[in-house]
């Protein structure tokens, strides 16, 4: 096989696999109040099916990086897909929460492997013009991904069953495995580097410690944050002793990679549990059922495809800073909607839902080329895995603070059944909150912008 076809192959290879992860990740918010009640979950244990996954994915996927890089990009990839189909199935077949939530643990496990795999294949095959338009298509399949993924679920699990949800991705997944197969191919990039052990396993226990601390705040959780904090600072500590760290840290110098990494977490943070809101809001509020829910939903992801592409083309022209600033600036818009949920006519929430999307288009179209912008190629993975990782955290933040609140909001009730102004006082609280975030986005973007711009005035002049 020539360079162009294995070009080609990992190109189909990469949009099959962040298509499939996309719908993963995102179809479980549709299909939790269906599984709930089959399983007969409390309300602790249906957050947890979302949070496990979530806590996982972000906790791994920067160890498994440099890891997978060292002995074997293709050989771990093929695990990772091998894991994902197993995981599927134990989910489908579940009788119980245990067997589904331990199917769930392997899912956040493969998801790390496949996407870290992904971003190290798609950058050691793909060279010169063929690796922006490679990156370029992948991208563009996982946003295919993210505005099917409502719909596909929300269909399946009303007319099918959400057992068939899980089924219905393993295919995808042989497919993949099928391709990678006839590859017949491995990717080595950083073969004489150490691996960091040690910071591997501090990062991973500390991410651990913090997303539960946040989660249960009022109860156990206030006891576990002082150390979640103390294990970052033992953690910094080590990375800047170690000669090949886990984490290019000398990259946090760059206050525009910083503040575009944050507000891909805060942005992340909205997007991901405003449809979460609104999932529960419209199944049990207004009592929708999966399938006309995820019509619902549709808009936001479609809205978001089709403005992404136009923002595009837009960062071009002007400044991506002041893009991502005006995407925050539409999407206060969208969480001020949504806010007013249980006062205003359920068509204006269809809106807020369009808006949301375009707000998305406009800030991922220009955050992310803000991002590229301020590295070299050579930091490509390191960049690319700590930014899906700070996308990744926002979600995650995000469900441990609902479901804090909820927890203090519900008390005793344990359920979202008859509970319904409880639901909507959290999902208002969450809103509110988010506002606040979306602010401080905004300010900082707007601030580096200006900054920048008059150090180029300074530059000029002399």
């Amino acid at each position: 096989m020539n360079k162009n076809d294995e070009d080609k192959f990992v190109i189909i290879l990469g949009c099959l696999l962040l298509f499939s992860v996309q719908i993963l990740g995102n179809m479980i918010v549709i299909a939790i109040p269906s599984i709930t009640e089959t399983l007969k979950l409390s309300m602790d244990a249906s957050n947890a099916v979302t949070l496990v996954y979530l806590v996982l994915v972000i906790s791994l996927i920067l160890p498994f990086g440099k890891f997978i890089s060292k002995y074997g990009v293709g050989k771990y990839l093929k695990i990772g897909i091998i894991l994902g189909i197993i995981s599927l199935f134990i989910c489908a077949i579940a009788p119980n929460y245990l067997i589904f939530i331990i199917g769930r643990i392997l899912q956040g496990i493969s998801t790390a492997l496949i996407c870290c795999a992904i971003n190290l294949t798609l950058s050691l095959q793909l060279s010169g013009e063929t690796f922006g338009r490679g990156i370029g298509i992948v991208l563009s399949l996982g946003y295919g991904g993210l505005t099917l993924s409502y719909l596909f679920s929300g269909f399946i699990t009303y007319y099918l069953s959400w057992r068939v949800l899980f089924l219905s991705l393993i295919p995808f997944y042989i497919i993949a495995l099928y391709i990678l197969i006839k590859l017949n191919k491995e990717w080595f990039s950083e073969s004489q580097i150490k691996i960091d052990y040690k910071g591997s396993i501090i990062y991973f226990i500390f991410m651990i410690l913090l997303s539960t601390s946040l989660s249960y705040l009022d109860d156990k959780g206030i006891l576990l944050l002082p150390i979640s904090f103390i294990l970052l600072i033992v953690l910094v500590v080590v990375e800047k002793n170690t000669e090949y760290p886990l984490y290019n840290l000398k990259l946090l110098r760059n206050p525009d990679y910083v503040i575009g990494n944050y507000a891909s977490f805060v942005v992340f943070f909205i997007t991901f549990i405003t449809i979460y809101i609104l999932n529960f809001y419209l199944q049990y509020h207004e009592d929708y059922d999966p399938s006309v829910t995820g019509l619902f939903l549709l808009p936001a992801a479609i809205s978001m495809i089709v403005v992404a592409h136009f923002a595009g083309k837009l960062t071009v022209k002007y400044d991506v800073r002041l893009l991502s600033a005006l995407g925050c600036v539409i999407l206060i818009f969208a969480t001020y909607i949504i806010l007013l949920m249980d006062f205003i006519p359920t068509y204006y929430i269809f809106l807020a839902c369009i808006v949301l999307g375009i707000a998305e288009g406009f800030f991922l179209a220009s955050n992310n080329r803000h991002v590229v912008l301020t590295i070299n190629r050579e930091h490509f993975i390191d960049s690319s895995t700590f930014l899906f990782t700070s996308r990744e955290f926002g979600k995650t933040v995000s469900l441990a603070l609902y479901f804090l609140i909820s927890g203090l909001v519900f008390g005793d009730a344990g359920t979202y059944e008859g509970n319904l102004l409880h639901l909507v006082m959290t999902g208002e609280m969450m809103m509110r909150i988010s506002m606040v975030l979306t602010v401080s986005v905004i300010i900082l973007l707007i601030g580096v912008w200006y900054k920048n711009k008059r150090n180029s005035k300074k530059v000029e002049s002399k």
